[in-house]
Parts: structure tokens; sequence; C-alpha cells
């Protein structure tokens, strides 16, 4: 069985109140996939994080890394 044939099948399994949010998944799937085609190397990441994920990655960032100022 082919992966396509795979995911079909799942598909398949998904209830029907569910499947609204499963297409919504895919299209930002293929966005973020036509993001990477036409953008740089780094681009694959742009749009991953919510605002709520990225403010708190920087701040873990800040709060644990180590810096040298230049003062």
């Amino acid at each position: 069985m082919t992966t396509k044939e795979k995911i079909i099948e799942a598909i398949g399994e998904i209830p029907d109140e569910k499947l609204n949010e499963f297409l919504s998944i895919v299209e930002d799937f293929k966005k973020k996939s036509a993001t990477v085609k036409s953008g740089g190397k780094w681009s694959r990441f742009a749009g991953i994080l919510t605002d709520e994920q990225a403010e708190a990655m920087l701040a873990v960032i800040e709060e644990t890394c180590e810096r040298i100022d230049n003062d």
C-alpha cells in the first residue's frame, strides 16, 4: 500500500465532525509546502509557531542563554 493510499484510508476513519478541522490542517500544510519551494532554505520554518509559542520560546531563550554585551 502506498503512502497516499494509507492517507486516504486514514481519512475515511476520521469522524465527520472532525473533517473540517482536518481539511484546515491539510490546507495549512499545503501553504507551508508552497512557501518552502518559493523561499530560502529557512522559509520552511515560517509560520510553524503561533504568536504565543514564539513569545514563550523567546522568553526562555532570553532567560536561559548567556549574553556577551559590547559595553
